[in-house]
């Protein structure tokens, strides 16, 4: 009896040490949640509403614009396999095929990040919205999130010791999937743990469709995160409150899937390679009354 315990023990901690993702992972959004709880909340003013319809090339709504290939930051607008254009009333961010890929795969991304200092507050939601479209062939991950204001450094770098909070839409490629959602996403994130995803309907990314990003305050402690696509509500949940936030629109080269249920569903990251472009009309930010998404 003595030595099947053993085994079982050590069967167990191989497990854990194999999986040790599925430990941590929710463990690290827990404590993110309750650090986040304990923030001071008391907030400015919330800025005007504000948009960018790309008709006048790059437009000072961004604070942030980057490119980030293999972990090497550049200002843009072009630089390794990235590049973002404003043309015909578009934001273009696109990725071309690295030719040293198969040499040396890695993370790919375009990013730009703007609109700050909005927060939701009692009787009156933050809202986002963007009109965005994936070209042909896509592939990656890309679209239009809220997170903490200045967690990107003014070069595009990564702040040191700041989480990774965001809420927001998700473009998945075909070959990608989050916990068995592809194509357009509801995705939250705390601290870099993927603790809440869902599928926004019958949404084709290839076409052009308006998603509207919603924060609405519950009490000190909550937030209520709601995504319409095209006026029509698909998703909604809770979290905790961010802070003042910001807009990011992305593009990159991840490859996201879920694990088998014996390493425990963890979600997966690999990298892909190609020729994509991933496209915004507009994007505005505002503030409103709470309950005028009445769809």
């Amino acid at each position: 009896m003595k030595k099947i315990s053993i085994l079982l023990s050590i069967a167990l901690a191989l497990f854990l040490f194999y999986n040790y993702q599925a430990v941590l992972g929710p463990a690290v959004a827990q404590i993110e949640v309750w650090r986040l709880r304990s923030q001071d909340h008391s907030y400015r003013e919330n800025p005007p509403a504000a948009s960018d319809d790309f008709s006048n090339g790059l437009s000072d709504r961004w604070t942030t614009r980057f490119i980030n290939q293999l972990e090497a930051i550049h200002p843009g607008p072009e630089f390794g396999a990235g590049a973002f254009e404003v043309s015909e009333g578009r934001l273009f961010l696109t990725l071309k095929k690295d030719p040293a890929f198969d040499q040396k795969p890695g993370y790919n991304n375009v990013a730009w990040v703007g609109f700050q200092g909005y927060h939701p507050e009692p009787g009156r939601d933050v809202v986002a919205r963007a009109i965005m479209q994936a070209g042909p062939g896509y592939f990656g991950s890309a679209g239009i999130v809220f997170e903490p204001v200045n967690m990107f450094q003014p070069d595009g770098t990564f702040l040191p010791g700041t989480s990774f909070n965001m809420f927001g839409v998700v473009a998945l490629g075909p070959e990608s999937e989050m916990y068995g959602n592809s194509g357009a996403v509801c995705s939250l994130g705390l601290n870099r743990w993927p603790s809440y995803t869902a599928s926004l309907g019958n949404a084709n990314i290839s076409e052009p469709h308006e998603y509207e990003v919603r924060l609405r305050w519950v009490d000190e402690n909550t937030w209520l995160g709601i995504i319409s696509v095209d006026g029509v509500e698909q998703c909604r949940t809770e979290f905790p409150p961010f802070g003042p936030v910001e807009l990011q629109l992305w593009s990159d080269n991840y490859q996201l899937y879920t694990a088998p249920w014996w390493k425990m569903g963890i979600l997966q990251i690999e990298f892909q390679n190609g020729d994509k472009w991933f496209a915004f009309d507009s994007v505005s930010v505002q503030t409103e009354p709470a309950g005028s998404n009445t769809k």
